[in-house]
């Protein structure tokens, strides 16, 4: 994580950030299972991998919400253009707004889905904003 932070990675360990993304899905699945129980967290945390998986496809092949654009190969295993670690990644990044959202949300009583619902999709999609360009100047990816 060090090596990442200060971009220091050298390109003989670049596998490892597929495995620090498997390893956050862990973590954001985890989140989810012991919050909800292990069949809603899980079916949650499938639910989050495959709909933004699909999204990111929809992105990657049509160009669709966010233009063309591609992933390189340090993502690990590729299926149809597209990293399985993407939807991981998305994963964690809902989990983490997911926390977020609850915390800020949780003295409401009126409207508490709702605020929690705007609460969470702005933070994850300010939390995309932020990574987005990070990943791709510095990183390349």
């Amino acid at each position: 994580m060090i090596l990442l932070t200060f971009n220091v990675l050298p390109p003989s360990l670049e596998w490892a950030n597929a495995v620090f993304l498997v390893l956050a899905c862990l973590l954001g699945g985890t989140y989810f299972v012991r919050n909800y129980g292990s069949v809603i967290g899980s079916g949650i945390s499938i639910f989050i991998i495959l709909s933004t998986t699909f999204v990111e496809w929809l992105g990657v092949t049509l160009g669709l919400f966010f233009g063309h654009y591609y992933y390189n190969p340090d993502f690990g295993l590729f299926i149809f253009d597209l990293p399985l670690t993407i939807g991981f990644a998305w994963l964690m990044v809902i989990a983490t707004t997911h926390v977020l959202a609850k915390h800020i949300t949780r003295k409401l009583t009126k409207y508490k889905m709702i605020a929690f619902s705007f609460v969470g999709a702005r933070a994850a999609f300010v939390m995309d904003l932020l990574l987005d360009p990070v990943v791709y100047i510095f990183k390349e990816y």
